[in-house]
């Protein structure tokens, strides 16, 4: 007959009482466990490995040598990100797309390479230069035109192209003012007008192109500045990773707290370059070396982040930079 409180017939097991003498046998031995335990393990814990996201773009091209396409500053570029296998984000000039052009644009929308607007060129469209917005509204779409007929000869590579997210960047920038780029905001009224605007008639049919597209007028790392004028390789990759505003700065903030990184670091971490700068090619394997100790993954822009016909970097985001511990968990203001 199975008596209460037990099961399958058997008797239950009877736990010896808890006297005073066990009870403090019991704690002295939890204590020295605990002790030990303490004695193996960091008292401040180890952040996981954070992965880095990295994406590097690089200005100003399509730059080769007698417009052959065959060799040049890009093609040195494109020769080391390739054989890395590191997909990277072109932002090219119209200027500087033609027919010879399109064989290098091809290649690079083939092995995974985004490519963006940098408007027609340089000059006459920063924001210093305060040009109405429907100016830059052409010279951006101007662009557009010249990259698809570069393209046309090689229709996989130009459905490819067309395939990926629009990706515009202001010559000299736009990021550090709500001005910047108005003319790709939806609020700003600009795109109803430019239906009536004499200076986009002739490119009415290709007014659409100005929405979804994502602007990368800002960025977190660049080198050189305008006045550095060394060639020295080292001196670039040193501005890069340990300059004002380097990799470092974002990615170990704090030298006491190495458990943190900052919220940049995080959503990503958008490198600004130069292929027509023959510099450049010349620092770019030692650059990529110093980053692999940081556990880097790189990437073709937008970002997961971002947001089209949105501010993307530099307006809109926090007032002050946020340090974020190795988990995400723990979130604070840098004071």
């Amino acid at each position: 007959m199975t008596q209460p409180g037990c099961c399958n017939g058997h008797s239950e097991m009877r736990l010896p009482s808890l006297t005073r003498r066990r009870l403090l046998a019991l704690s002295a031995a939890l204590s020295f466990e605990m002790v030990t335990a303490r004695q193996q393990r960091p008292l401040i814990r180890a952040a996981a490995p954070l992965t880095v996201p990295v994406y590097l773009t690089f200005d100003d091209g399509v730059e080769t040598d007698e417009a052959k396409g065959q060799q040049g500053p890009t093609l040195d570029v494109l020769n080391i990100l390739d054989a890395r296998g590191i997909r990277a984000t072109f932002f090219v000039h119209g200027r500087n797309v033609g027919p010879a052009e399109g064989k290098v644009l091809a290649r690079m929308v083939r092995n995974g390479h985004h490519l963006g607007n940098h408007l027609v060129q340089q000059g006459g469209v920063t924001l210093a230069e305060t040009s109405h917005p429907s100016y830059i509204a052409r010279m951006f779409l101007e662009t557009e035109l010249r990259i698809r007929q570069a393209l046309a000869r090689f229709p996989d590579a130009l459905a490819r192209y067309e395939a990926q997210p629009h990706l515009f960047r202001r010559p000299g920038g736009g990021y550090d003012s709500a001005e910047g780029n108005l003319f790709l905001l939806p609020t700003s009224g600009y795109w109803r007008l430019f239906e009536y605007d004499r200076e986009l008639a002739a490119y009415r049919e290709q007014l659409p192109w100005l929405r979804g597209v994502y602007d990368y007028s800002g960025w977190h790392i660049a080198a050189p500045p305008l006045t550095e004028t060394s060639s020295d390789p080292a001196r670039l990759v040193w501005w890069l990773m340990d300059g004002p505003g380097g990799f470092r700065s974002f990615v170990q903030p704090d030298p006491a707290r190495p458990e943190l990184t900052t919220q940049e670091a995080l959503d990503g971490l958008i490198v600004l370059l130069h292929d027509p700068d023959p510099r450049v090619a010349a620092a770019l394997p030692a650059f990529l070396d110093a980053l692999q100790p940081f556990n880097v993954v790189f990437h073709p822009l937008p970002r997961p982040c971002d947001q089209p016909n949105q501010y993307t970097v530099g307006v809109g985001g926090p007032a002050h930079p946020v340090l974020v511990s190795g988990d995400g968990d723990e979130r604070f203001p840098i004071p």
